[in-house]
């Protein structure tokens, strides 16, 4: 089941063991708002964490991209095949990633497009 919410607080995350909440992460795993694992899984979208350009993916290495990050959204849909509880919201995927569509607007749409797929909502600020 995915549940859609506007704004994630911490306190959300850590009363809430049994709902899994999606958060952006980087190719380092450094840098993240809350620690990977039991009930947060990371998405890797970045170089790594920061808001400079220097932080982002580029286009030039789009298949390396969306490889990356076609794996971690697989280990988010084995995670709903099995019935578990996946939180979408803005607030974890990321407020700088409005970035990636001037910086690598093809890996962008990419991922629009897959979370786009996985929600059955198309949403414009998937990845803001």
């Amino acid at each position: 089941m995915i549940i859609f919410q506007s704004v994630v607080k911490d306190l959300d995350v850590y009363t809430n063991r049994n709902i899994f909440y999606l958060v952006t992460n980087n190719d380092k795993q450094q840098g993240t708002r809350y620690t990977l694992g039991e009930n947060v899984i990371g998405i890797r979208m970045k170089k790594s964490a920061g808001v400079e350009v220097s932080s982002f993916w580029l286009d030039d290495t789009f298949k390396i991209n969306i490889s990356k990050f076609d794996a971690d959204l697989a280990n988010v849909k084995k995670l709903l095949e099995r019935g578990g509880i996946v939180v979408f919201s803005p607030s974890l995927i990321g407020e700088d990633t409005d970035k990636m569509k001037h910086v690598c607007p093809n890996t962008s749409k990419h991922m629009q497009n897959s979370l786009a797929s996985l929600t059955g909502v198309v949403k414009k600020d998937w990845v803001v």
